[in-house]
């Protein structure tokens, strides 16, 4: 049983002809997410089936990010061609260690590489890298300021 997947040819609608990560949102979300067990995309449809897998292996911030970094990491050394990649359709870093360790993984991803984050009031901008574009999803307007001086394009959750 796994805590993160790479999918090298998503099959998402929403997001296109793409490689995609998917994490356990127990082990990596932030614990204080407003979207958990509230309207999270992670947890909803063919999305949420995965999710529902994902979270049954208990694990930390840590112990998440470094599967998800062995996968990528694997797929760079194998896959010629490789795609675009959306870090955590389901799942986040919740520790500047954990980003960290994505940073490193992804920085020899020969494509653009985003995710958007919910912890971005506790992790650093920094830690992400300079590889992987971060928008901070951002529950309210009162918060984009706050993000935008973290470092991060908020992007507002409706």
């Amino acid at each position: 049983m796994s805590n993160a997947i790479l999918v090298l040819k998503t099959s998402n609608i929403k997001l296109g002809n793409v490689a995609a990560t998917y994490s356990s949102i127990d082990s990596s979300c932030p614990t204080d997410c407003a979207l958990k067990d509230n309207g999270c995309y992670a947890q909803l449809g063919f999305v949420g089936i995965h999710t529902v897998k994902l979270n049954k292996k208990k694990s930390t911030p840590r112990g998440v990010a470094r599967e998800e970094a062995k996968y990528i990491k694997q797929a760079i050394k194998e896959e010629k061609n490789l795609k675009p990649l959306r870090l955590h359709v389901a799942g986040d870093c919740r520790t500047n260690e954990a980003a960290s360790i994505l940073a490193e993984a992804t920085k020899e991803w020969g494509h653009p590489v985003w995710t958007y984050t919910h912890a971005w009031k506790d992790v650093s901008r920094s830690s992400w890298g300079h590889k992987i574009s971060v928008l901070a999803s951002v529950d309210n307007i009162k918060e984009i300021k706050r993000a935008r001086k973290k470092g991060y394009a908020p992007a507002v959750v409706v």
